[in-house]
């Protein structure tokens, strides 16, 4: 089983955009510090998309595979 952790603010941001990230599309398992969590919805409420960023992360968070 592969397993990732930590995964960081601009892992996300890359895999989201569709970015060369393979090692989050063949984990079976992703791990976010609560931490980088906050850092990243932090960063959605300054933006002009902050409900689409939000749904999105909300979306990736609940997902199971």
């Amino acid at each position: 089983m592969k397993r990732l952790l930590p995964v960081d603010a601009s892992a996300y941001a890359a895999f989201m955009r569709g970015h060369g990230v393979h090692a989050l599309r063949e984990a079976d398992e992703i791990y976010l510090n609560p931490i980088v969590v906050c850092e990243m919805l932090a960063g959605f409420m300054g933006g002009e998309r902050q409900e689409k960023n939000g749904k999105e992360l909300t979306r990736f968070l609940e997902s199971s595979g």
